[in-house]
Parts: C-alpha cells; sequence; structure tokens
C-alpha cells in the first residue's frame, strides 16, 4: 500500500513538472511562432503583389455580400474559406491591390492559398501556396510556377475551372482542384468584401 502511494505521488508531481514546463515552453515560443507566421505572410503579400510598400487590413464583413439570402451556415463557411483581407498600399500610400487567404480540402487536408489581386481591374496578380498537406511529388506540384501562372489575369468574370481555364495536374486532380475552388470562391468573397471594406 505504501509502495503504491508513494508511485501514485510521484507519477502525479512528475506529470504536474511536466505539464508546467510544456505550458511554460509554449508561452514562450508562441510570440515567436507568432512572429514568423505575420513575417511569412507579409512576404507573401510582397510576392502576390509586387510594388507593396505598406499593408493593412481589410475588414471581412458579417455576411457575404454576395448573396442576398444565404443558406444557414453560409456566413460560417465564407468566414472559414477567405480567412483575412490585406490591403496593398505603394509608397504615396495609394492601393496597389489586395491579397486575401483562401482554404479549401485537398487531398492530404486544408490547403491554404493566398491571391493577390490588382485593382482596380481586379485581376489576379499572382497565388502562392500557404500550407497544405498534399503527397509531396504528386500533389505538392501545386506549388509550381506552371501551375500557379494559370491563374494570373482570371478575375470573377472568368469561370475559373479546372480543365477549362486552368490545366489540370495528372495524377494530382484532388489537390488541383482544390486550388482552383479556393481561388474561384474565395475570389468570390474577397471582391465584393474589399470593396465595401475600405
Amino acid at each position: 500500500m505504501r509502495e503504491t502511494l508513494r508511485m501514485i505521488i510521484v507519477l502525479t508531481v512528475i506529470g504536474m513538472v511536466s505539464g508546467l514546463v510544456l505550458s511554460l515552453t509554449n508561452s514562450w515560443t508562441q510570440p515567436i511562432i507568432q512572429d514568423n507566421l505575420a513575417r511569412r505572410l507579409q512576404e507573401s503579400v510582397l510576392e502576390v503583389l509586387p510594388g507593396t510598400k505598406s499593408v493593412r487590413s481589410v475588414e471581412l464583413p458579417a455576411q457575404s455580400p454576395s448573396s442576398d439570402h444565404p443558406s444557414p451556415g453560409a456566413d460560417q463557411k465564407n468566414k472559414e474559406r477567405v480567412s483575412m483581407i490585406i490591403e496593398s498600399l505603394d509608397e504615396s500610400e495609394e492601393p496597389v491591390g489586395f491579397a486575401f487567404v483562401t482554404e479549401e480540402s485537398g487531398y492530404g487536408g486544408v490547403l491554404k492559398v493566398l491571391v493577390g489581386v490588382h485593382v482596380p481591374e481586379m485581376k489576379i496578380s499572382s497565388i502562392t501556396i500557404l500550407e497544405h498537406g498534399e503527397t509531396p511529388g504528386i500533389g505538392s506540384r501545386i506549388e509550381g510556377a506552371e501551375f500557379r501562372d494559370q491563374f494570373i489575369g482570371l478575375t470573377t468574370n472568368d469561370p475559373i475551372t479546372l480543365n477549362r481555364d486552368i490545366d489540370n495536374l495528372t495524377g494530382a486532380t484532388v489537390s488541383a482542384k482544390a486550388v482552383t475552388d479556393a481561388v474561384r470562391l474565395g475570389l468570390e468573397i474577397a471582391v465584393p468584401a474589399y470593396e465595401g471594406g475600405r
């Protein structure tokens, strides 16, 4: 009995100390992780919108402006699809365009895409893949310039459809479709949100 009690006390103390160490490590590294993510996002915005000197956040509307009567849950899905809009400004504080982060489910989980849009034409200037869990060497080809450059110059007036505007990636149809859907649906949400949030 005494041996069991001693073992329980020792294991409890070890568990508490381990939890405390993990908690302290997390609180110490979290700001560093957030700074690195913010820096990476800033660099990505500069990549998709050349000429950017400064950026500012654009407020996302509470309700999707593209629908007068959204279905239940549509607002939540739209909030999940476009997580942020960032306005890009030149040295004279004039808008160069805006970038938005959009996401869609791919073959290997959720993928996040940063889309740059030039104003006033509202044409895609570039896209970059921020995060994905696609299969290396197959689905990961969505990161290649040959695939990403197909989106340049497209607008909300274009259907942005796989095998029509965008060439498919052999063996990576799910990944290519996820990026295409993310860009198309994100653009439909972000353009009106940007115009309404300025």
